[in-house]
């Protein structure tokens, strides 16, 4: 985690990194309600949908594994962009970020 984390700070710096509880479900969480029992709940920073699968199959091989997750939204209707233009920037960032962080693995 501090690999990535000091890879992304170094690539691409003007990313914002958290790290903390990731909430992983079957539901995409668009409601300000079901968000705030969530956090309460939880004490989750985001909702995701693959990341449990992907953590639950890397432990039950014993392989360590690092889930990196770009947020969209808020969960509550207050996207600053579209998709489309989240999902361009969020792809080239991936890539800095893996140049970084790949050969310090």
């Amino acid at each position: 985690i501090e690999k990535a984390s000091m890879a992304c700070a170094r690539e691409i710096p003007e990313v914002r990194v958290y790290k903390g509880r990731v909430v992983s479900g079957d539901q995409f969480v668009s409601d300000l309600g079901k968000k705030e029992w969530l956090v309460q709940t939880f004490d989750g920073y985001c909702t995701e949908m693959e990341g449990a699968a992907i953590a639950q199959t890397a432990y039950l091989n014993n392989i360590p594994f690092l889930i990196i997750r770009a947020i969209s939204d808020k969960a509550d209707q207050s996207a600053e962009m579209a998709y489309s233009e989240f999902e361009h920037m969020a792809i080239n960032n991936t890539v800095k970020l893996l140049n970084g962080l790949i050969p310090e693995l």
